[in-house]
């Protein structure tokens, strides 16, 4: 009798755990679970759903013990999906790929299986495999949106920018549709340069879901591309809730959102986001927090940009700024996020960029331009006649999503060798490629605490830098030295689409892979002209 009492409890707390998970009460859910798994722990069923309430309050470790006791009671396919979830939550990139695998080899359409594959592949970086699985994802779950949206995402990452168009296009054709399509089709769209399209369905998958963040998030970054910067800014703001871009806190203890009043007297806290990139380029929008008034202003940003940031004080009268590392800013009126601050500041056109402080508002230390200038002679002579001296970067940040379409390979600048004295400002990432065409700085650049100082001194003494998208860029635009830019087929926003030039930087000429992935022909325009000795004018 005792032995059924347990029986019907167990059932009765593994009903009530279930249904608090599905209302959204997944902690408390969990607890009545661990109820239930002690007084009966031979249900395997009980297991999963436990494992699956510990999923949803994000604690992996614990999911994967629970669905490996399921698991091990009960080897369906619906436990080892579980497992695969749990696997991949705590950890275990490549055993979830086999255990998701193991599922899709039993059923084709499971569609949580490979939603969770694709995405995992893609996170490894295993971007062709991802791509090879796409249609067969689309063939075994044909009128499921989810799955068409990551297959089409696995496309445009490997620029298979049509097929992934396409089959969001058929899928759609076929009755079959949802928002988050709508904007995957839109993306696609975008990156395969058919931008007014895109726009139309972003638009509409916004206006179905403006709740949701990634869509919003794709048409503001859209919109900043086509140079319609006041919606674009004022959308952005949606970037805050994104999984993948709102990683800044969400706000500071003792502190109000800042929207934009006055700031006579009061302190005002820049909340760090995004890459170093980005904090060099919006450092331009301090003189004009402080020309409204602000008493005090805490930016936050990575300490190795603190030497180089105290720079802008030699071009503006920066009394009231200070620069805190991330998560250090406290005891302010008003706090903002770095990414807001154009909408905050009002830039609805290239007008109002160019209103704010123009470059150069970074500077080279003159200490650090001589010492270089000293180094550089004996192991690169800076030629005065026709062969100029050339700083390269090449790579940025990995973890960066887009990492691998706005890098290069080193070997692929080779063809400027021939015409120029070229070399290494490569930072991070990349520093290990070698080329005997390629000269390095024979002492150790930005080595220590601060960063970007060194290098900032070597561009002081190169005649150009020729760089992709990263923060070398922006280092380079922002000391106003003249800097080449190279640039992917389907560019961050900030480079808009279809021009040469940036309103950010006045010295920045840009060059555009002419088709996704071709960096052979925008060298090749790079080469043509350094022979024409365009390296004179910037």
């Amino acid at each position: 009798m005792a032995a059924v009492d347990a029986m019907e409890q167990a059932e009765l707390l593994h009903l009530l755990g279930t249904l608090l998970v599905q209302t959204g009460r997944s902690g408390e859910g969990a607890n009545f679970l661990r109820e239930a798994v002690a007084l009966v722990p031979d249900r395997a069923n009980s297991w999963s759903n436990l494992s699956q309430a510990l999923l949803k309050t994000g604690d992996g470790l614990a999911a994967l013990a629970a669905a490996r006791e399921a698991h091990r009671l009960d080897g369906n396919a619906d436990n080892t999906l579980n497992l695969g979830l749990a696997l991949d939550a705590a950890g275990h990139p490549r055993q979830a790929i086999e255990a998701l695998s193991a599922v899709l080899q039993h059923n084709r359409a499971t569609s949580a299986a490979w939603i969770n594959l694709l995405q995992i592949l893609m996170r490894q970086g295993r971007h062709d495999e991802a791509a090879r699985l796409a249609a067969t994802a689309a063939a075994g779950c044909p009128d499921k949106p989810d799955v068409i949206v990551v297959a089409a995402q696995a496309l445009y990452n490997e620029d298979r920018n049509d097929e992934a168009a396409l089959l969001c296009r058929k899928t759609m054709a076929a009755g079959i549709s949802s928002p988050k399509l709508m904007a995957t089709y839109g993306i696609a769209l975008v990156e395969g340069g058919h931008i007014d399209d895109a726009r139309s369905w972003l638009m509409a998958a916004a206006a179905q879901n403006p709740q949701d963040p990634e869509i919003m998030s794709a048409l503001a970054t859209t919109l900043l591309s086509a140079g319609e910067l006041k919606q674009g800014f004022v959308g952005y703001e949606a970037r805050l809730a994104h999984s993948a871009l709102g990683k800044a806190r969400a706000s500071l203890p003792n502190s109000r959102r800042w929207r934009g009043e006055p700031l006579e007297g009061q302190t005002l806290s820049i909340l760090a986001e995004q890459g170093l990139g980005d904090s060099l380029q919006f450092l331009r929008f301090a003189p004009a927090l402080l020309a409204r008034g602000a008493h005090e202003v805490q930016w936050e940003m990575n300490p190795r940009l603190f030497r180089i940031a105290a720079t802008l004080g030699k071009y503006h009268a920066l009394k009231g700024l200070k620069f805190v590392a991330p998560r250090a800013a406290r005891g302010t009126r008003y706090f903002t996020h770095l990414m807001s601050l154009p909408a905050l500041l009002g830039i609805t056109s290239e007008a109002d960029i160019r209103a704010l402080p123009s470059p150069p508002y970074l500077q080279a230390e003159d200490e650090l331009v001589s010492l270089w200038k000293e180094r550089l002679e004996r192991q690169i002579p800076q030629d005065s006649g026709s062969r100029p001296r050339i700083g390269l970067a090449w790579q940025g940040n990995p973890n960066y999503g887009g990492d691998r379409k706005r890098s290069l390979p080193l070997s692929a600048l080779s063809p400027l060798a021939d015409r120029a004295s070229l070399l290494a400002l490569q930072q991070g990432k990349g520093i290990e490629a070698r080329a005997d065409w390629l000269t390095r700085p024979d002492a150790d650049v930005d080595a220590g605490e601060d960063g970007f100082v060194d290098t900032a001194a070597l561009m002081a003494n190169c005649d150009l830098v020729i760089t992709s998208c990263t923060s070398i860029a922006h280092l380079a635009g922002a000391l106003g030295r003249p800097v080449w830019i190279a640039l992917a087929y389907s560019p961050d926003w900030r480079w808009q689409l279809g021009r040469t030039d940036s309103p950010w930087y006045p010295t920045a000429r840009l060059f555009r892979q002419p088709r996704p992935g071709d960096w052979g022909s925008v060298i090749a325009a790079m080469g043509t002209a350094l022979d024409a000795g365009e390296w004179r004018l910037g």
